[in-house]
């Protein structure tokens, strides 16, 4: 039986910064595979020169139960030295996770981010409504 809580899928979310900056938002890919957590983000920079292009990173972590904990390396070579530890709950349902967000000694804040449609779910819809 498939565990309810893996997290492998499409998510959104959206992260806020300590100071008076908006937040920013981000989509990721995520893959479990017995605790371990894979995946990829991309998100708008918000800041310098190349403000509103696209950065990407990989994501590297652990999920026990419905703690989620996963770090965050920007494949940018100006942000490649900063380690984002992010470190959440998992709703009861599965599909959201929310806590703090970390870059040791520099920033922190807050994150959200919701599971897009479970491809299960969908596909059975899809039977559902194929047999009425």
């Amino acid at each position: 039986m498939a565990d309810p809580l893996d997290v492998t899928g499409s998510w959104d979310g959206i992260f806020s910064y300590p100071r008076a900056m908006p937040p920013n938002g981000f989509r990721c890919e995520l893959r479990e595979h017995a605790g371990r957590i894979s995946g990829e983000t991309q998100e708008r920079r918000d800041t310098g020169p190349d403000r509103g292009t696209t950065i990407l990173a990989l994501l590297d972590g652990v999920r026990q139960g419905r703690s989620v904990r996963f770090t965050k390396r920007y494949d940018s070579p100006d942000l490649a030295y900063y380690a984002v530890v992010y470190d959440g709950a998992l709703a009861a349902d599965g599909d959201e996770i929310s806590g703090r967000w970390d870059i040791a000694g520099h920033w922190s804040g807050s994150f959200i981010m919701v599971r897009q449609q479970r491809r299960g779910v969908a596909a059975k819809r899809t039977m559902a409504e194929e047999v009425r």
